[in-house]
């Protein structure tokens, strides 16, 4: 066993004695030191399937060391992929296969980046994205081109992770991000999600307003007239709130001064409870 320390050289491998290449153990320390030195061992270790997906786990690019028959094996390579093994290391003919290629996509969403651009069609994208858990925004980055603009697919990938992580994953931090998920009519608001760049967009911010309720404004629009009887229609109209509005989050000083705002919203919404 002490010699398995250089087994990832292999012209010591090969002076190891046929009888310890067929041991088990000694075979799989050599493989983790060395995909290579598959072909050292025994050609029984070789063509042993358990030893062969045990030594997968232990070396992933063990798997392309193996004789053909065994790797070509579908249900080896569904157990393997069950096992978290990435897609990579396979060759095409598993990467066209639509079941492997969606479990391995379930697992970690840049597999897209292996799977065969022949099976990469809108209707299993969508399923893709219904029925796997790790599917989000980065799908864009392996998807073809002309699926990119494709208003049912961002729509599925927007509702399939929500809000929370579209901004967890800095998702509208470019206008042709925004605009696309405002033009899916998804009824949920982004505002408070987008950065400084885009909130300088006066004409933008209100479209985000539109799309949703909000609970509070950025503080360069709290003096603004207009976006601020806006924004606090939005809330107001919330039956989960019960009109009640926290008019912090919405006014600024300067607005709070003017007496005549001030009456126009008790006058356009005679019951709020924060004024």
């Amino acid at each position: 066993m002490v010699m398995t320390q250089s087994f990832s050289l292999r012209f010591i491998a090969r002076e190891i004695p046929q009888q310890f290449l067929d041991d088990k153990e000694i075979a799989m320390a050599a493989i983790k030191k060395n995909p290579k030195n598959v072909e050292l061992i025994s050609d029984r270790l070789q063509n042993d399937e358990n030893f062969f997906l045990e030594s997968v786990k232990a070396n992933i690019f063990s798997y392309r060391e193996f004789p053909e028959p065994i790797r070509e094996k579908r249900e080896n390579v569904l157990k393997l992929v069950h096992n978290n093994a990435p897609l990579f290391i396979f060759p095409n003919n598993f990467r066209m296969d639509t079941e492997i290629v969606q479990i391995c996509i379930g697992k970690r969403c840049s597999d897209l980046g292996c799977v065969h651009k022949s099976i990469l069609t809108k209707e299993f994208l969508l399923l893709l994205i219904q029925k796997t858990n790790y599917v989000s925004y980065d799908i864009f980055s392996f998807i073809p081109d002309h699926l990119i603009t494709d208003t049912d697919i961002a729509k599925a990938v927007f509702q399939r992770n929500g809000i929370s992580y579209c901004f967890m994953n800095n998702m509208f931090k470019t206008r042709e991000i925004t605009e696309q998920y405002l033009s899916l009519d998804i009824n949920n608001n982004i505002l408070n999600y987008l950065p400084h760049n885009l909130l300088e967009d006066r004409d933008l911010v209100i479209r985000c307003l539109k799309n949703g309720v909000v609970y509070s404004l950025p503080n360069m629009y709290k003096n603004d007239k207009e976006i601020v009887m806006l924004g606090i229609g939005l809330s107001y109209k919330d039956p989960s709130h019960n009109h009640h509005v926290n008019l912090d989050t919405f006014i600024g000083e300067k607005l709070r001064r003017d007496n005549k705002f001030m009456l126009e919203i008790r006058e356009k919404f005679p019951d709020i409870s924060s004024i």
